[in-house]
Protein backbone atom coordinates (compact mmCIF):
# COMPACT_ATOMS: atom_id res chain seq x y z
CA UNK A 1 0.00 0.00 0.00
CA UNK A 2 2.72 2.21 0.61
CA UNK A 3 4.56 2.13 -2.42
CA UNK A 4 1.25 2.41 -4.28
CA UNK A 5 0.99 5.73 -2.51
CA UNK A 6 4.84 6.88 -3.30
CA UNK A 7 3.92 6.28 -6.89
CA UNK A 8 0.88 8.43 -6.67
CA UNK A 9 2.52 10.71 -5.04
CA UNK A 10 5.15 11.15 -7.48
CA UNK A 11 2.94 11.09 -10.70
CA UNK A 12 1.01 13.94 -8.99
CA UNK A 13 4.67 15.62 -8.28
CA UNK A 14 5.68 15.67 -12.21
CA UNK A 15 2.35 17.05 -13.60
CA UNK A 16 2.94 19.81 -10.87
CA UNK A 17 6.35 19.98 -12.38
CA UNK A 18 5.34 19.78 -15.80
CA UNK A 19 2.66 22.49 -15.21
CA UNK A 20 4.93 25.20 -14.22
CA UNK A 21 3.58 28.74 -13.33
CA UNK A 22 1.96 31.77 -15.27
CA UNK A 23 5.34 33.02 -16.73
CA UNK A 24 4.34 36.41 -16.82
CA UNK A 25 3.87 36.34 -12.78
CA UNK A 26 7.58 34.79 -12.81
CA UNK A 27 9.04 37.17 -15.08
CA UNK A 28 7.42 40.18 -12.86
CA UNK A 29 8.92 38.79 -9.82
CA UNK A 30 12.77 39.20 -11.36
CA UNK A 31 12.30 42.26 -12.53
CA UNK A 32 13.17 44.38 -9.22
CA UNK A 33 16.51 42.19 -9.46
CA UNK A 34 17.01 43.65 -13.00
CA UNK A 35 15.73 47.57 -11.97
CA UNK A 36 17.18 47.83 -8.28
CA UNK A 37 20.01 49.79 -9.21
CA UNK A 38 19.29 52.63 -12.22
CA UNK A 39 21.57 52.33 -15.78
CA UNK A 40 23.36 48.56 -14.41
CA UNK A 41 21.05 46.45 -16.19
CA UNK A 42 23.24 43.77 -17.87
CA UNK A 43 25.37 43.68 -14.86
CA UNK A 44 21.85 43.01 -12.39
CA UNK A 45 20.88 40.53 -15.39
CA UNK A 46 24.15 38.06 -14.95
CA UNK A 47 23.69 38.97 -11.10
CA UNK A 48 20.40 37.59 -11.46
CA UNK A 49 21.27 34.80 -13.40
CA UNK A 50 24.09 34.07 -10.72
CA UNK A 51 21.58 34.14 -7.97
CA UNK A 52 19.31 32.01 -9.80
CA UNK A 53 21.55 29.30 -10.44
CA UNK A 54 22.49 29.30 -6.72
CA UNK A 55 18.76 28.97 -5.53
CA UNK A 56 18.11 26.27 -7.96
CA UNK A 57 21.32 24.34 -6.63
CA UNK A 58 19.98 24.53 -3.12
CA UNK A 59 16.44 23.78 -4.15
CA UNK A 60 17.99 20.55 -5.92
CA UNK A 61 19.92 19.65 -2.71
CA UNK A 62 16.95 19.90 -0.73
CA UNK A 63 15.15 17.92 -3.19
CA UNK A 64 17.84 15.25 -3.11
CA UNK A 65 17.95 15.19 0.62
CA UNK A 66 14.01 14.37 0.76
CA UNK A 67 13.71 11.99 -2.04
CA UNK A 68 15.94 10.05 0.25
CA UNK A 69 13.89 10.43 3.29
CA UNK A 70 11.19 8.94 1.09
CA UNK A 71 13.04 6.04 -0.18
CA UNK A 72 14.04 5.13 3.44
CA UNK A 73 10.78 4.77 4.52
CA UNK A 74 10.08 2.96 1.34
CA UNK A 75 11.91 0.15 2.41
CA UNK A 76 10.55 -0.44 5.72
CA UNK A 77 8.44 -3.22 4.62
CA UNK A 78 8.99 -5.52 7.50
CA UNK A 79 7.76 -2.41 10.66
CA UNK A 80 4.57 -2.86 11.92
CA UNK A 81 1.40 -1.39 10.81
CA UNK A 82 1.57 1.36 13.13
CA UNK A 83 4.98 2.43 12.32
CA UNK A 84 3.82 2.30 8.34
CA UNK A 85 1.07 4.34 8.83
CA UNK A 86 2.97 6.95 10.75
CA UNK A 87 5.92 6.62 7.79
CA UNK A 88 3.11 7.24 5.40
CA UNK A 89 2.11 10.41 7.13
CA UNK A 90 5.46 11.49 7.02
CA UNK A 91 5.62 10.77 3.31
CA UNK A 92 2.82 12.48 2.62
CA UNK A 93 3.86 15.60 4.88
CA UNK A 94 7.63 14.94 2.72
CA UNK A 95 5.84 14.83 -0.25
CA UNK A 96 3.92 18.14 0.44
CA UNK A 97 7.61 19.72 0.72
CA UNK A 98 8.46 18.20 -2.39
CA UNK A 99 5.72 19.91 -4.41
CA UNK A 100 6.66 23.20 -3.25
CA UNK A 101 10.54 22.70 -3.80
CA UNK A 102 10.05 21.74 -7.51
CA UNK A 103 7.19 24.71 -7.81
CA UNK A 104 10.42 26.87 -6.36
CA UNK A 105 12.50 25.26 -9.00
CA UNK A 106 10.30 25.53 -11.96
CA UNK A 107 10.21 29.20 -11.08
CA UNK A 108 13.94 29.22 -11.18
CA UNK A 109 14.40 27.45 -14.45
CA UNK A 110 11.71 29.50 -16.15
CA UNK A 111 13.43 33.30 -14.71
CA UNK A 112 16.87 31.51 -16.06
CA UNK A 113 15.31 31.42 -19.40
CA UNK A 114 14.20 34.42 -19.43
CA UNK A 115 17.13 36.02 -18.31
CA UNK A 116 19.03 34.41 -21.11
CA UNK A 117 17.21 35.67 -23.33
CA UNK A 118 17.21 38.98 -22.11
CA UNK A 119 20.98 38.94 -22.23
CA UNK A 120 21.08 37.63 -26.04
CA UNK A 121 19.20 39.85 -27.04
CA UNK A 122 21.58 42.73 -25.46
CA UNK A 123 24.07 41.44 -26.84
CA UNK A 124 23.02 40.81 -30.41
CA UNK A 125 20.94 43.85 -30.79
CA UNK A 126 21.04 45.78 -33.96
CA UNK A 127 22.56 48.41 -35.43
CA UNK A 128 21.53 52.06 -34.88
CA UNK A 129 19.84 54.06 -37.65
CA UNK A 130 22.78 55.89 -38.71
CA UNK A 131 24.65 52.98 -38.57
CA UNK A 132 22.59 51.18 -41.47
CA UNK A 133 23.42 52.45 -44.63
CA UNK A 134 25.58 50.49 -47.47
CA UNK A 135 28.64 52.42 -46.88
CA UNK A 136 29.60 51.72 -43.34
CA UNK A 137 31.16 48.35 -44.06
CA UNK A 138 33.52 50.14 -46.84
CA UNK A 139 35.08 52.08 -44.41
CA UNK A 140 36.67 51.93 -40.97
CA UNK A 141 33.96 53.16 -38.28
CA UNK A 142 35.77 54.92 -35.23
CA UNK A 143 34.02 56.66 -32.34
CA UNK A 144 34.62 58.69 -29.65
CA UNK A 145 32.28 58.36 -26.99
CA UNK A 146 32.41 59.16 -22.64
CA UNK A 147 31.10 61.46 -20.22
CA UNK A 148 30.31 64.95 -21.42
CA UNK A 149 32.11 67.63 -21.53
CA UNK A 150 35.34 65.20 -21.83
CA UNK A 151 36.11 67.23 -25.18
CA UNK A 152 35.75 64.60 -27.49
CA UNK A 153 35.11 67.11 -30.65
CA UNK A 154 37.99 68.88 -29.48
CA UNK A 155 40.06 65.37 -29.94
CA UNK A 156 37.97 64.66 -33.26
CA UNK A 157 39.24 68.10 -34.64
CA UNK A 158 43.30 67.25 -33.56
CA UNK A 159 43.14 63.59 -34.40
CA UNK A 160 42.26 65.32 -38.10
CA UNK A 161 44.64 68.04 -37.84
CA UNK A 162 42.26 70.51 -37.23
CA UNK A 163 44.08 73.30 -36.00
CA UNK A 164 40.30 75.61 -35.80
CA UNK A 165 37.49 76.43 -38.41
CA UNK A 166 38.63 79.17 -39.61
CA UNK A 167 42.37 77.10 -40.63
CA UNK A 168 40.18 74.27 -41.76
CA UNK A 169 38.34 76.62 -44.29
CA UNK A 170 41.00 78.55 -45.58
CA UNK A 171 42.93 75.09 -46.43
CA UNK A 172 40.56 73.72 -48.70
CA UNK A 173 40.76 70.46 -46.94
CA UNK A 174 36.92 68.70 -47.76
CA UNK A 175 35.96 67.73 -44.55
CA UNK A 176 33.83 69.07 -41.54
CA UNK A 177 34.39 71.15 -38.04
CA UNK A 178 33.32 68.88 -35.16
CA UNK A 179 31.56 72.36 -33.27
CA UNK A 180 33.11 72.89 -29.75
CA UNK A 181 32.05 75.32 -27.22
CA UNK A 182 33.84 75.46 -23.65
CA UNK A 183 32.51 73.55 -20.74
CA UNK A 184 29.32 72.58 -23.31
CA UNK A 185 27.89 69.23 -24.31
CA UNK A 186 27.53 70.20 -27.83
CA UNK A 187 27.31 66.76 -29.41
CA UNK A 188 23.16 65.58 -29.22
CA UNK A 189 23.48 63.23 -32.12
CA UNK A 190 26.22 60.99 -33.44
CA UNK A 191 28.20 62.83 -35.90
CA UNK A 192 30.40 61.86 -38.67
CA UNK A 193 33.79 63.57 -39.20
CA UNK A 194 35.79 62.04 -42.01
CA UNK A 195 39.50 61.77 -41.92
CA UNK A 196 41.31 62.64 -44.55
CA UNK A 197 45.20 62.59 -43.54
CA UNK A 198 47.93 59.98 -42.38
CA UNK A 199 45.88 56.91 -42.53
CA UNK A 200 46.08 54.01 -45.58
CA UNK A 201 42.85 53.54 -45.51
CA UNK A 202 39.46 55.43 -45.37
CA UNK A 203 38.72 56.34 -41.75
CA UNK A 204 35.51 57.87 -40.37
CA UNK A 205 35.30 59.89 -36.56
CA UNK A 206 32.68 59.50 -34.90
CA UNK A 207 31.13 62.19 -32.44
CA UNK A 208 28.94 60.61 -30.17
CA UNK A 209 26.60 62.31 -27.18
CA UNK A 210 28.02 61.79 -24.10
CA UNK A 211 25.99 58.98 -21.89
CA UNK A 212 24.88 59.73 -18.23
CA UNK A 213 22.51 62.66 -19.60
CA UNK A 214 19.09 63.13 -19.75
CA UNK A 215 18.55 62.76 -23.30
CA UNK A 216 21.41 59.77 -23.57
CA UNK A 217 21.33 57.69 -20.33
CA UNK A 218 23.81 55.03 -19.83
CA UNK A 219 21.15 52.62 -19.24
CA UNK A 220 20.94 51.07 -23.03
CA UNK A 221 23.66 53.60 -24.58
CA UNK A 222 25.77 51.23 -26.02
CA UNK A 223 22.47 49.24 -27.57
CA UNK A 224 21.18 52.80 -28.89
CA UNK A 225 24.52 54.00 -30.09
CA UNK A 226 25.28 50.42 -31.77
CA UNK A 227 28.78 50.46 -30.65
CA UNK A 228 29.70 46.86 -31.45
CA UNK A 229 29.22 47.81 -34.81
CA UNK A 230 32.26 50.28 -34.90
CA UNK A 231 35.70 49.18 -35.47
CA UNK A 232 37.36 51.16 -32.86
CA UNK A 233 35.78 52.88 -29.60
CA UNK A 234 37.86 55.52 -28.32
CA UNK A 235 36.73 55.76 -24.47
CA UNK A 236 37.36 59.38 -23.43
CA UNK A 237 37.12 61.16 -19.99
CA UNK A 238 38.75 64.06 -18.72
CA UNK A 239 38.86 63.13 -14.64
CA UNK A 240 39.19 59.88 -12.84
CA UNK A 241 36.75 56.96 -14.49
CA UNK A 242 33.97 56.66 -12.93
CA UNK A 243 31.62 54.04 -12.36
CA UNK A 244 29.76 54.17 -15.57
CA UNK A 245 32.86 54.71 -17.67
CA UNK A 246 33.91 51.36 -16.34
CA UNK A 247 30.69 49.38 -16.76
CA UNK A 248 30.80 50.69 -20.46
CA UNK A 249 34.04 49.26 -20.57
CA UNK A 250 33.37 46.34 -19.22
CA UNK A 251 30.43 46.43 -21.45
CA UNK A 252 33.24 46.63 -24.59
CA UNK A 253 35.12 43.65 -23.18
CA UNK A 254 32.15 41.03 -23.09
CA UNK A 255 31.07 42.12 -26.49
CA UNK A 256 34.88 41.64 -28.01
CA UNK A 257 35.07 45.74 -29.14
CA UNK A 258 38.40 47.04 -29.84
CA UNK A 259 38.70 49.88 -27.59
CA UNK A 260 40.97 52.51 -25.98
CA UNK A 261 40.68 54.63 -22.96
CA UNK A 262 41.81 58.60 -22.88
CA UNK A 263 42.07 60.72 -20.04
CA UNK A 264 41.60 63.96 -21.83
CA UNK A 265 42.35 67.53 -19.60
CA UNK A 266 45.55 65.97 -17.97
CA UNK A 267 47.10 69.83 -18.19
CA UNK A 268 44.77 71.18 -16.30
CA UNK A 269 45.01 68.29 -13.30
CA UNK A 270 48.98 68.91 -13.39
CA UNK A 271 48.39 72.98 -13.48
CA UNK A 272 46.55 72.15 -10.46
CA UNK A 273 49.19 69.93 -9.22
CA UNK A 274 52.87 71.78 -9.68
CA UNK A 275 51.10 74.72 -8.18
CA UNK A 276 49.86 73.32 -5.51
CA UNK A 277 53.35 71.73 -5.27
CA UNK A 278 55.04 75.70 -5.22
CA UNK A 279 56.60 74.24 -8.75
CA UNK A 280 54.43 76.83 -10.88
CA UNK A 281 53.03 80.12 -10.31
CA UNK A 282 49.85 81.38 -11.27
CA UNK A 283 51.43 83.01 -14.67
CA UNK A 284 53.35 79.79 -15.48
CA UNK A 285 52.05 76.99 -18.27
CA UNK A 286 53.10 73.42 -17.47
CA UNK A 287 52.24 72.42 -20.92
CA UNK A 288 55.18 75.20 -22.23
CA UNK A 289 56.97 73.72 -18.81
CA UNK A 290 56.79 70.43 -20.24
CA UNK A 291 57.58 70.87 -23.30
CA UNK A 292 60.72 72.64 -22.74
CA UNK A 293 61.60 70.08 -20.66
CA UNK A 294 61.34 67.38 -23.53
CA UNK A 295 62.76 69.51 -25.75
CA UNK A 296 65.98 69.04 -24.01
CA UNK A 297 65.57 65.49 -23.53
CA UNK A 298 65.44 65.01 -27.17
CA UNK A 299 68.51 66.95 -27.70
CA UNK A 300 70.15 65.56 -24.90
CA UNK A 301 70.60 68.79 -23.18
CA UNK A 302 71.19 68.64 -19.27
CA UNK A 303 67.76 69.97 -17.61
CA UNK A 304 68.11 72.80 -14.77
CA UNK A 305 67.66 71.44 -10.93
CA UNK A 306 64.03 73.09 -11.14
CA UNK A 307 63.57 70.95 -14.41
CA UNK A 308 64.79 68.00 -12.88
CA UNK A 309 62.23 68.49 -10.15
CA UNK A 310 59.44 68.93 -12.43
CA UNK A 311 60.40 66.02 -14.70
CA UNK A 312 60.81 64.04 -11.74
CA UNK A 313 57.12 65.04 -10.66
CA UNK A 314 55.62 64.31 -13.81
CA UNK A 315 56.68 61.02 -14.14
CA UNK A 316 55.49 60.43 -10.57
CA UNK A 317 51.86 61.95 -10.59
CA UNK A 318 51.50 60.53 -14.50
CA UNK A 319 51.75 56.92 -12.46
CA UNK A 320 50.17 57.97 -9.64
CA UNK A 321 47.03 58.51 -12.07
CA UNK A 322 47.41 55.48 -13.41
CA UNK A 323 46.53 53.84 -10.34
CA UNK A 324 43.44 55.68 -9.39
CA UNK A 325 41.33 53.03 -11.65
CA UNK A 326 42.80 49.66 -10.94
CA UNK A 327 41.43 47.74 -13.60
CA UNK A 328 41.48 49.67 -16.50
CA UNK A 329 43.45 49.28 -19.67
CA UNK A 330 46.07 50.82 -20.24
CA UNK A 331 45.97 55.01 -20.58
CA UNK A 332 46.28 57.69 -23.08
CA UNK A 333 47.00 60.92 -20.92
CA UNK A 334 46.26 63.71 -22.98
CA UNK A 335 45.69 67.52 -23.91
CA UNK A 336 42.96 67.22 -27.09
CA UNK A 337 44.16 70.65 -28.16
CA UNK A 338 45.98 70.81 -31.11
CA UNK A 339 48.81 72.82 -29.69
CA UNK A 340 49.47 70.23 -27.33
CA UNK A 341 49.64 67.54 -29.75
CA UNK A 342 53.29 67.56 -29.49
CA UNK A 343 53.40 66.61 -25.89
CA UNK A 344 51.77 64.26 -23.21
CA UNK A 345 51.05 60.70 -24.98
CA UNK A 346 49.10 62.51 -27.88
CA UNK A 347 51.49 60.91 -30.46
CA UNK A 348 51.80 57.61 -28.79
CA UNK A 349 47.76 57.53 -28.82
CA UNK A 350 47.99 57.92 -32.60
CA UNK A 351 50.61 55.70 -33.44
CA UNK A 352 47.87 52.73 -31.46
CA UNK A 353 44.94 54.43 -33.43
CA UNK A 354 47.01 53.62 -36.53
CA UNK A 355 47.96 50.07 -35.90
CA UNK A 356 44.51 48.81 -34.56
CA UNK A 357 42.87 50.53 -38.27
CA UNK A 358 45.74 48.37 -40.50
CA UNK A 359 44.97 45.54 -37.87
CA UNK A 360 41.46 45.69 -38.81
CA UNK A 361 41.52 46.35 -42.55
CA UNK A 362 43.73 42.68 -42.45
CA UNK A 363 40.63 41.41 -40.41
CA UNK A 364 38.21 42.96 -42.98
CA UNK A 365 40.34 41.33 -45.91
CA UNK A 366 40.42 37.73 -44.21
CA UNK A 367 37.13 37.49 -43.99
CA UNK A 368 36.22 39.00 -47.66
CA UNK A 369 38.53 36.00 -48.70
CA UNK A 370 36.85 33.62 -46.58
CA UNK A 371 33.78 34.98 -48.40
CA UNK A 372 35.30 34.69 -51.63
CA UNK A 373 36.31 30.93 -51.14
CA UNK A 374 32.92 29.86 -49.87
CA UNK A 375 30.70 31.66 -52.68
CA UNK A 376 33.48 32.93 -55.35
CA UNK A 377 32.30 36.98 -55.01
CA UNK A 378 33.97 39.48 -52.46
CA UNK A 379 32.94 42.53 -51.38
CA UNK A 380 34.79 45.58 -52.54
CA UNK A 381 38.26 46.40 -50.87
CA UNK A 382 38.16 48.87 -48.58
CA UNK A 383 38.91 52.14 -50.65
CA UNK A 384 42.43 54.21 -50.11
CA UNK A 385 42.72 57.74 -49.22
CA UNK A 386 44.00 58.71 -52.94
CA UNK A 387 40.22 57.19 -54.43
CA UNK A 388 38.86 58.95 -51.43
CA UNK A 389 40.28 62.00 -52.62
CA UNK A 390 39.14 61.49 -55.81
CA UNK A 391 35.62 60.78 -55.37
CA UNK A 392 35.20 64.49 -52.80
CA UNK A 393 36.33 66.42 -55.76
CA UNK A 394 33.72 64.79 -58.35
CA UNK A 395 31.04 65.00 -55.38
Amino acid sequence: MLNKLLILLQLFLISQYNAGGDKEEIVNEVDPKLLSKNGEYRQNIQNAQNQSIETQESIQTEVNKLQGEIDKYSTSLNESQETRTQHATQVIEISQKLKELQASLEKELTIQKWLKTEADELKDYPRADFQQTPKWDKCIQICVTGSGRAGKSTFINTMRDIKDETTLINSGRKIAFAKVQAGEETTLVATKYKHDRDLEHEVSYWDLPGYGTSLHPQDGYLRKMGLKYFDLVILMTFDVFKDGDLQIMTELKNNDIPFVMVRNKVDETLQFYFQDEDLLTDEQSINKCIREIYKKIDKKEELDENQTQMHEKYIEKLNSLRTENPGTEHLYFISAFHQNQDIYETLELAKKIKKLVGENVLKRQKKDQELMNMTGTAKPPIPDLEDNKIRDENI
